[in-house]
């Protein structure tokens, strides 16, 4: 049997690809047109030999494979399981290595792109001079039809060519089909959370009025209640907006999908400091403090505090549910208090925070390898690099160490490999 394009990459990395990217790679789907924002594809031998610039070692998730990116820096990865297969597709960031969950898997990941583009209306620039953004996208119609066959079908939201497809709500095409379920509540719960006062008040504005930018004006973006009666008043008559456009927000609406995300996923920190603050702001502070205390354990990079504005705690604190414990530090156990991870926030020691972190869980990763845990090791291993975040990138080395050598003992052999290949292109 000839070696595919899928088969070199399955077999090098040792993957169980899943069968829409198997004919993804093996057909060149992508050469029948173009995606929406992510559509500079990367051919299975560009993923085993990157070119510089391609593989972010030490910022990009270590189980990660970049499969297409825009013209920023940003990519669509495919995130690997212990067993080799698809975890999920995850968008990534390059500015603050932010990463959201895109979908199951690639065709998913497509459309939740397409999407985007439909709801923000923020990408004309990716379009060269014979293509429009209401031209319809070959990959998202790739994308529909390969879902299609396995029993989702979605309303075609991305070909605004036509006035009946322009109607359709992207979020809820997604939502009917059951896929990007993830994504889509982070996109309808910002719906709920996003008062015209997020478009009008920017940092020019707040300064020209007297307003400090932070920590003020972003708590104000993110619950527009915290803004004081005199500024509210002012932003009114400045802007000509009426107060209930201006500040409209409905919290009960974004807790109730916050909570849905927190029934299936407790990787993703923002949902527990939407619950949280929901609590907060109506008085319930065991609720609150028990959603904080869930939301301190997530990845940073998780957060996507610019997303939520949730950017306006101090920065020794390192996450806003350890901020927001700290403010209800009154309602905390008294074992919560010596906890010896959250005493690592609760400090609000910003010059130590990053490495603090790095050495607690390097050393529970040590512990475990030493014991013959190589699961856990692996774990602490993944957590001292991506908990917080590093300062110096040679910390890595050692931390890809412990990632490959310990998926290798678990019997982990896709993860030992990726954690190499981005070892391999670590800055020297």
């Amino acid at each position: 049997m000839p070696s595919t394009e899928s088969r070199k990459l399955e077999e090098a990395l040792h993957l169980r690809l899943s069968p829409s990217l198997v004919a993804w790679f093996d057909t060149e789907a992508w050469q029948s047109g173009r995606g929406a924002e992510f559509s500079l594809p990367l051919y299975a031998s560009q993923i085993l030999d990157p070119e510089e610039g391609t593989i972010w070692s030490g910022f990009m998730l270590p189980d990660t494979l970049p499969l297409a990116s825009n013209e920023y820096g940003d990519w669509l990865c495919v995130r690997i399981d212990n067993r080799g297969h698809v975890a999920e597709i995850l968008m990534w960031s390059h500015v603050g290595g932010d990463w959201i969950p895109y979908g199951r898997d690639w065709p998913e990941a497509l459309l939740f792109d397409a999407a985007s583009e439909v709801l923000y209306h923020r990408r004309h620039e990716y379009y060269g001079e014979d293509t429009g953004p209401d031209q319809p996208r070959a990959w998202s119609e790739w994308a529909a039809d390969w879902l299609a066959k396995s029993g989702a079908p979605v309303a075609p939201f991305w070909n605004t060519a036509t006035a009946s497809d322009r109607d359709i709500d992207p979020l809820a095409a997604l939502h009917q089909a059951g896929i990007c379920s993830a994504a889509t509540a982070m996109a309808s719960l910002l719906r709920h959370l996003d008062a015209e006062l997020r478009s009008v008040l920017t940092l020019p504005l707040a300064q020209q009025l007297g307003f400090a930018w932070e920590p003020d004006a972003v708590s104000w973006l993110f619950d527009t209640r915290l803004a004081p009666g005199s500024a509210k008043e002012t932003l009114c008559q400045r802007t000509r907006v009426p107060a209930d456009e201006l500040f409209d927000q409905d919290w009960t609406a974004a807790e109730s999908i916050a909570r849905q995300v927190l029934r299936t996923r407790c990787d993703l920190g923002w949902a527990f400091d939407i619950v949280g603050w929901s609590a907060e702001r109506r008085g319930d502070f065991a609720t609150a403090v028990d959603c904080y205390l869930g939301g301190i354990r997530p990845s940073l990079f998780a957060d996507n505090t610019t997303r939520f504005r949730t950017h306006w705690f101090a920065d020794g604190y390192g996450k806003f549910s350890a901020a927001r414990l700290f403010e209800l530090r009154d309602h905390l156990p008294d074992r919560l208090r010596r906890d010896p991870y959250l005493s690592l926030f609760l400090r609000n020691d910003n010059s130590t925070l990053r490495s603090n972190v790095r050495d607690y869980w390097l050393e529970r990763a040590h512990a475990a390898e030493h014991a013959g845990d190589h699961p856990r090791a692996y774990a602490c291993f993944y957590q001292a690099g991506w908990d917080m975040g590093l300062q110096d990138i040679d910390d890595f080395r050692e931390i890809f160490r412990g990632l490959r050598d310990n998926a290798r003992q678990a019997g982990w052999p896709a993860l030992e490999a990726i954690a190499e290949l981005h070892r391999r292109f670590l800055p020297t």
